[in-house]
Order: C-alpha cells, then sequence, then structure tokens
C-alpha cells in the first residue's frame, strides 16, 4: 500500500478532541485549559467531540457507539484538520471493527494519540497507508513539565515536512499514574543507551507495547518487515518487557526489523541498562539491529513526536549515535 501523508497544520486549522480510548473523568477543567492553551499558542483552534465527557461505568469510557460516532464526525468534517486522542486507557480496539475505513482513507488527516492511541495510530497506518502520530494525548498537550521541549517536536512532526532528528531534554519527569498524577519527581537525564552498534533504516511500527501487542492477528496488525520498531511500555517489569518484545519478534518478520528503539522507562518499573543489555544482546532475532533505549517517547514528561509509517534512519555507531525521521 503506498504511504500516504496527511497535509501539514497551519496557523489557523481546527484540531478536534475525541475519547476513542479513556474519559475525561481524571482531568480537571484547568488541564483543559492548559492543553487548549498550549494549542492556542501554535495558532491552532480546538473542538471537541459531543460524547467527550461520557465516561460509562465500569469501564470509564464513553458508550463505543458515541466514541466512533465522534470520530468519523471529526474526519467527515472539511474544517477539522487533525484529529487528536483525548487521553490514554484500555478499550481503543473496541473501535477498530466499527470505523469507517474507506471515510479514513477519503479523507486523510493527522492523527495523534499517546498509551492506547499505539491501537489506533498503526491500524490506521495499516488500513490506509495515512502516516500517523504517537507521541502525546491532548491532555498532555498542556503539561509544564517540559512544554518548550513538547511543542518543539509537535511543530516538526505536525507543521513541518523537512527531515528532522529526535533529541534528549536536559531533565525529564517520572509520574506516579498510581498517585492520579499527585506524585511526581524530577530526573537529570543520562541521555540514550546504544544498546547494539549497527546502522538500519525502514519505516517505523510500534508505539505502546501492550497495545501493539493487541493488533496481532487481526487485519490490523503491523508490517515488521524492513521496520524500525519503537517500543515503551506503562509500568510493567523487565520480565514483562521481555515477554511482550519476544511475542512481537516471534510474528512474521519480526526477526527481519532493521532497528529497534525502546522508551524510556518509568522507575517504579525498576530496569537497569545492565539488565536491559543482558537481555537484548541474548536475542538471536536482533543480532545486527542497532538498539538504542532510553529514548524519550514512554510514559515520563516531556517526549518526542514520533510519526509511525515515516521513513527513520538509526545509527548506533563509535562516531555518531543518531535518529533521524526522514519523510513523514
Amino acid at each position: 500500500m503506498r504511504t500516504k501523508y496527511p497535509d501539514k497544520l497551519q496557523k489557523g486549522d481546527a484540531v478536534a478532541v475525541v475519547a476513542l480510548s479513556g474519559s475525561d473523568s481524571y482531568k480537571t477543567k484547568e488541564d483543559f485549559k492548559k492543553s487548549e492553551r498550549a494549542l492556542k499558542q501554535l495558532g491552532l483552534t480546538v473542538t471537541y467531540g459531543k460524547n467527550l465527557h461520557k465516561g460509562d461505568l465500569p469501564l470509564d469510557t464513553p458508550n463505543l457507539a458515541d466514541r466512533v460516532d465522534d470520530f468519523h464526525a471529526a474526519i467527515e468534517d472539511p474544517k477539522v484538520k487533525a484529529i487528536f486522542l483525548l487521553a490514554g486507557g484500555w478499550h481503543a480496539n473496541q473501535t477498530l471493527p466499527l470505523i469507517d475505513w474507506k471515510k479514513v482513507k477519503k479523507n486523510p488527516k493527522i492523527f495523534l494519540g499517546h498509551s492506547d492511541g499505539a491501537v489506533l495510530c498503526n491500524a490506521i497506518f495499516q488500513k490506509t497507508g495515512i502516516v500517523t502520530y504517537y507521541g502525546g494525548n491532548y491532555s498532555a498537550l498542556g503539561s509544564d513539565m517540559g512544554a518548550d521541549f513538547i511543542h518543539s517536536f509537535l511543530k516538526k512532526s505536525l507543521f513541518n515536512e523537512s527531515d528532522f532528528d529526535l533529541s534528549e531534554p536536559n531533565k525529564y519527569f517520572d509520574i506516579d499514574f498510581s498517585s492520579g498524577e499527585k506524585v511526581i519527581t524530577e530526573h537529570k537525564n543520562d541521555g540514550w543507551w546504544v544498546i547494539q552498534q549497527a546502522i538500519g533504516a525502514g519505516n517505523i511500527t510500534g508505539g505502546n507495547l501492550s497495545s501493539a501487542l493487541l493488533l496481532h492477528g487481526t487485519d490490523f496488525a503491523p508490517n515488521y518487515k524492513d521496520s524500525v520498531l519503537f517500543v515503551e511500555m506503562h509500568r510493567n517489569s523487565l520480565a514483562g518487557f521481555d515477554r511482550m518484545l519476544e511475542a512481537i519478534l516471534q510474528q512474521k518478520d519480526g526477526d527481519k526489523l532493521e532497528a529497534l528503539v525502546i522508551g524510556r522507562f518509568q522507575s517504579e518499573a525498576n530496569v537497569s541498562r545492565a539488565d536491559l543489555e543482558k537481555i537484548l544482546l541474548a536475542k538471536n532475532a536482533l543480532q545486527g539491529v542497532p538498539i538504542i533505549a532510553n529514548v524519550d517517547f514512554g510514559h515520563t514528561l516531556p517526549r518526542v513526536t514520533v510519526p509511525i509509517g515515516a521513513s527513520c534512519l538509526v545509527r548506533a555507531t563509535k562516531s555518531e549515535i543518531l535518529i533521524r525521521i526522514e519523510e513523514h
């Protein structure tokens, strides 16, 4: 399938916020105002799905039909140039059988999401060839934790067609989600970890590891052949990460990756560089593949924006460490 690149955003464009996964139950009005102000600073206007605030128990997400209706409305609205996922959660995969993929393909638009949004980012690309963007849900875009860094990568990926290199913030913030995001610790960034030196290039796939696994065995499953796999996880452990990564490597062409890029682990995962190196370097499927870890696109802040389906060059050598997004 031919790769399609949605039109880049311009000042004055409208963005629609939809809840295809979790609801807004844990966000305050001030959180919404912060995100809205952040997008206004980028020159964008914001509209909201009419069912955004309907969080049905026990799943705490809007009714399935309502979620899909809001998405279709945004897809078919000619004034809307981009669709941002409200928040992550657990249930984005429920929407996939109900989405009208012909409408999505006919109206290519920027789609931005994170965490459970990986389900939609990958499914949209697999079904339509439209490049999507993994980096931040709407609820995180107004964060004060590295705002300049977050917004710089939104501009590079959503507003600009030029190649760009991923980079590292000077510091990062670790969020304890079990506390309702009330416990936050600040850390000095110790930089990317080069686990294995090599050079590779291909189209990006992946995102949140457990969410990407939900697509296996479906019509929405990623194509791993010659791909640059980006993976990150929410909480969990090294053992959990290893098990889920192994599940990908055992998929069709999972042993034909061009590169592996791993997102920063949260502190509670208790993953050390030495332990990560030990499990990764023991995998035959990853021999000769460049591996870089501790990259800021996981569940810490700030984070970069990664275009799913875009071309990516990864260089991990003694003289150069580079992750370049080339065509997006």
